[in-house]
């Protein structure tokens, strides 16, 4: 029989801190992978890559205050802040004029980390094309986050012109956020120094209040500060997000236009182990355009989910910022001290974000695989899955190698693969990217993620969407001593006339409601919709009864599901009472449907991400 199968912020290395350090034991986490499902914290996680505070005298004024309140919980953290600092221009001062934040931006260039906070204006009042050209420096750097705080207008009203600059700016930027700290402060003028003839300097009482209010906007952000020790994993006083409503029906939303696919080397844009897990039910942003090649026009992206050391059984929800709340569907279904990871074609909402919702407390992490925008040239075609590769015929790829894989014809842009784990010796992950030019597969050169974590026999898979390399071609990289299978679903070709149109995730299956449970060796229609000619759905077996597989292909011309027509290839694979999910990539059949066919009986839900047209 076939085998079941779905078939920090970044990446960058830490840099060194200059002005203030901390200590902290080294994490038993590796950078190049998600490894064990043991909870969080077996020995204590180092922190994330730091925050970095570029200020002029109102900052240096706090500098104390930020060093005593702010830095404990962000080792690493640097305060660089001058009097008379201006952005583009700075003012004389005790006989020496103090270096510009743009300056300051270039010199410190990798040095920076992952979450700059910009507290200048007051000195230069800088123009749009200074503020861009700050914001277009941190870009080129790849800085995934920039703070930039507002100027206070409460003794100084000409300043509101440069925080409807600064507000402006954040709406073309992706990774600007706009601090208010004018709304924040205007009813408090005790805060304000009144007789010093500058009016933006703080009073003692003014210094605490903001920097807790910095602090405030630091502890909102993923993958940053120091994780709780092991016995606070699961405390709620741990968690970060905001609350959420709880994931409700929807009714259908209008798709994206179409697009095509951009496949990038795979990068870690979020790994929460280096702050503080998501909490239950919550939601936390998490900025993917203007960072690490995605551009502001990208609709949706590519992203590998993996939920780690959960508290208790549930699932992750990925949608588009800026909608009501999560929809009623799933990405990642785990159990309590797992680690489960599912590939997601993620809907972008409001500047480029997506949204991850979860039912119980957990750590996420999220490794970029592409993005699919209106420009972009590989378009995706879906088709009924065909078995490439299955070394249980061959022998196992050993740990710590990598084995080259043809998986489409030289000059094909990408590929869309089941990969799935078997029989692994010790826990583990496989990591998939592309072939280098002629065509090899060095394991020095894998990407610091990973697409599917294996903890032993059991076969575990996740969906690949990965760009290929020389002679099209793509590596797969193991861990620990393991066979490795994989299905092609799909092609991302350079030619054609197909895209993309990524929408909201929509529930079109679930068999709970009514239905009944999918026999052993049964077969179950879902229903797409007319005019697509390929579908991106999430699907999930839910408690089946045995061990067993299911298999996503189109149907007949006439709808029908044809045990006959079932493809030598699988999509997810379970265990007896799992809940197991993930994606799949098919074209269409008669009728805008496609088959599901499960080994052993289980119910089966089947969210719809995305639809492949003809144009």
């Amino acid at each position: 029989m076939p085998l079941g199968s779905p078939s920090r912020l970044s990446s960058r290395p830490k840099v060194e801190r200059v002005r203030v350090r901390a200590t902290v034991t080294a994490a038993c986490l590796l950078a190049t992978g998600v490894v064990a499902a043991t909870p969080r914290g077996t020995a204590t996680a180092a922190p994330g890559p730091g925050v970095f505070f570029l200020g002029d005298s109102v900052m240096d004024g706090s500098r104390d205050t930020i060093e005593k309140t702010v830095v404990p919980s962000y080792p690493g953290a640097v305060v660089d802040a001058a009097v008379c600092r201006g952005l583009a221009s700075s003012c004389p001062y005790n006989g020496s004029t103090p270096t510009t934040g743009l300056q300051e931006i270039a010199a410190n260039a990798g040095r920076i980390g992952d979450v700059i906070v910009v507290e200048l204006g007051y000195n230069d009042m800088p123009s749009a094309t200074s503020i861009d050209a700050a914001l277009s420096a941190l870009t080129a750097q790849d800085v995934p986050l920039v703070l930039w705080v507002g100027l206070s207008t409460l003794n100084r009203p000409e300043f509101s012109t440069e925080n409807d600059r600064l507000k402006a700016a954040a709406t073309r930027w992706p990774t600007m956020r706009f601090l208010d700290w004018d709304g924040m402060s205007h009813a408090h003028p005790d805060w304000f120094i009144a007789n010093d003839g500058v009016g933006v300097h703080l009073t003692a009482a003014g210094e605490t209040a903001f920097v807790a209010w910095l602090k405030t906007q630091l502890d909102a952000i993923p993958g940053i500060g120091i994780p709780p020790p092991p016995a606070q994993h699961c405390s709620a006083a741990a968690a970060i997000g905001q609350p959420s409503a709880v994931p409700t029906a929807m009714g259908p939303v209008a798709p994206d236009p179409g697009a095509g696919f951009a496949g990038t080397e795979p990068r870690r844009i979020l790994d929460s182990r280096t702050g503080r897990p998501l909490g239950a039910g919550r939601a936390i942003e998490l900025q993917v355009t203007g960072r690490a090649g995605v551009p502001a026009s990208a609709s949706a992206a590519v992203l590998n989910v993996t939920a780690v050391g959960p508290c208790d059984p549930g699932f992750l929800t990925v949608f588009p910022c800026g909608s009501a709340g999560p929809p009623l569907a799933s990405n990642v279904d785990y159990v309590a001290a797992d680690v489960r990871p599912s590939l997601a074609v993620a809907r972008l909402g409001a500047g480029g974000r997506a949204c991850i919702y979860s039912m119980v407390q957990t750590d996420v992490v999220v490794d970029l695989m592409g993005w699919f925008d209106a420009a972009a040239t590989a378009l995706p075609v879906a088709q009924s899955p065909v078995r490439l590769l299955d070394t249980r015929t061959t022998g196992r790829v050993v740990g710590g190698t990598a084995i080259g894989l043809t998986a489409a014809p030289a000059g094909t842009p990408g590929v869309i693969l089941n990969v799935t784990g078997v029989d692994a010796t010790a826990p583990g992950f496989l990591t998939v990217w592309p072939a280098a030019a002629d065509g090899s597969c060095d394991p020095a050169t894998r990407p610091a993620t990973s697409n599917v974590n294996v903890a032993g026999r059991d076969p575990v898979a996740n969906a690949v969407m990965v760009r290929t390399g020389g002679q099209g071609r793509v590596c797969v990289f193991s861990f620990s001593d393991s066979h490795v299978v994989v299905d092609l679903d799909g092609v991302l070709a350079a030619v054609g006339r197909s895209q993309l149109q990524a929408a909201t995730p929509q529930r079109v299956l679930d068999t709970r409601n009514g239905m009944g449970v999918v026999p052993a060796g049964g077969t179950v229609p879902v229903v797409v919709g007319g005019g697509a000619t390929g579908a991106v759905l999430t699907v999930t077996a839910v408690q089946p009864d045995d061990r067993g597989f299911l298999t996503v292909w189109p149907a007949a011309p006439d709808g029908s599901c044809q045990p006959a027509s079932r493809p030598l290839a699988s999509n997810l694979n379970y265990a007896a009472g799992q809940v197991v999910a993930n994606l799949a990539v098919t074209s269409v059949g008669g009728a805008g449907r496609v088959c599901v066919y499960s080994f052993a009986a289980t119910h089966v839900v089947a969210d719809l991400a995305a639809t492949i047209a003809s144009f």
